[in-house]
């Protein structure tokens, strides 16, 4: 009977009428190196990872990705990557001095050297089984696209606010009482007006004939 009941089980779980618990999927670890163009230990370094991601035990843990910071002559060929590095080397608090920059899940190697192949091997090994937080990819730097986006942004509201102010001024203006020939020819009238008002009568003495004398009583 109990084999019976093991065996409806396991048909059940195969036909997917009973679920099973599934294993979690694990995400392959970033291997970040920060390079320097003609760089010879850069050169050992991507050859070693490259090396190792055939190794079948290895060959789905990481992924390697390479930055070029520098040119030849140790000018910063590529701004958004230097402010990578820059970020990182901070928030590690482990100073770059040179290339390649190393970063294995959390853990920085600031150099190559074939030492490190047992310690490079046993933080991938930790973060692929552990998990992690990416310290490039939660670095709070912006992208070039990004810049480019804010800029445009700045225009575009820097425009809109001088349309705007455009607007408002035309308006007042428009507002603004206009002096017209009209009204200026009655203020000069009316000026006329108040001058010939202002201006002095000449006063007449009495004419005699106009006047009637008082006769003389006889005595």
């Amino acid at each position: 009977m109990k084999k019976l009941l093991v065996s409806l089980i396991c048909s059940l779980s195969i036909l997917g009428f009973i679920p099973v618990a599934k294993a979690e999927e694990k995400e392959p670890v970033n291997v970040y190196m920060f390079t320097k163009n003609g760089c010879s230990f850069c050169a050992k370094a991507l050859t070693y990872f490259s090396e190792l991601s055939t190794e079948e035990e290895y060959s789905d843990k990481f992924n390697l990705i390479t930055l070029e910071v520098f040119d030849s002559n140790w000018n910063i060929s590529n701004e958004y990557y230097y402010d990578l590095l820059m970020e990182v080397s901070e928030s590690k608090n482990i100073a770059f001095e040179g290339t390649p920059y190393i970063v294995v899940g959390e853990t920085v190697f600031d150099g190559f050297d074939q030492s490190f192949d047992e310690d490079i091997r046993a933080e991938i090994d930790r973060f692929y089984e552990d998990g992690y937080e990416d310290p490039i990819a939660n670095a709070q730097i912006s992208t070039p696209e990004e810049k480019d986006d804010t800029g445009l942004k700045v225009f575009i509201d820097v425009l809109a606010v001088v349309i705007v102010v455009g607007v408002v001024v035309g308006i007042i203006f428009t507002r603004l009482p206009k002096k017209t020939k009209s009204s200026k020819k009655t203020s000069e009238v009316k000026k006329e007006e108040v001058k010939e008002e202002k201006k002095p009568v000449k006063k007449t003495s009495p004419n005699k004939s106009s006047k009637t004398n008082k006769p003389k009583q006889k005595k």
